[in-house]
């Protein structure tokens, strides 16, 4: 048992430390149709406590559309409050969005610099197939667009940040 000696005196000191772990932010890194929403699903099972903030599902719920442009900034602050409440909370949480350009990784690292992310490199050839397929022939050329930006984030990041990648099975 750790003695103090205090003023002469010494006392028995016995020590309890009670340790919850720190909630941890994931985000997924992918084009538009690479499947970044179909691996939520395992990613439930397999970090618990997780819940999902998505910027697709806050779009439905507030304007009733996959995207309007105008209502972009207001998305973004609730995703944002949403984030930080659930981590407060002692949420783990997961951001299933694009996160294709520096500005929405910087912005995630804004919250929490150990973020863990999650790549999702799915060929561009399969996601512009998967829009073809799904009737979202306008994703075409926001994928085109993306995908310069998308190959630059992922090197950055596995360049930078290569312990924070968390893979699928870890």
């Amino acid at each position: 048992m750790p003695e103090l000696e205090v003023y002469g005196q010494k006392f028995n000191v016995t020590f309890t430390v009670e340790w919850e772990p720190k909630p941890q932010l994931y985000f997924m890194v992918g084009l538009p149709r690479s499947g970044k929403s179909s691996l939520v699903k395992t990613l439930k099972k397999e970090i618990p406590n997780l819940v999902v903030v998505s910027g697709d599902k806050i779009r439905l719920a507030v304007y009733n559309q996959r995207f309007w442009g105008p209502g972009e900034a207001m998305v973004h602050s609730i995703k944002q409050t949403m984030v930080r409440t659930l981590l407060s909370e002692g949420y783990n949480v997961l951001i299933d969005e694009t996160n294709t350009s520096w500005k929405s990784i910087e912005t995630i690292r804004e919250i929490d610099s150990f973020a863990k992310y999650i790549i999702v490199d799915t060929p561009i050839a399969d996601c512009i197939e998967r829009a073809e397929k799904t009737g979202q022939s306008d994703l075409i050329p926001v994928i085109r667009r993306m995908y310069p930006y998308f190959q630059s984030t992922i090197y950055t990041l596995r360049q930078n940040y290569p312990n924070q990648e968390y893979k699928i099975g870890n």
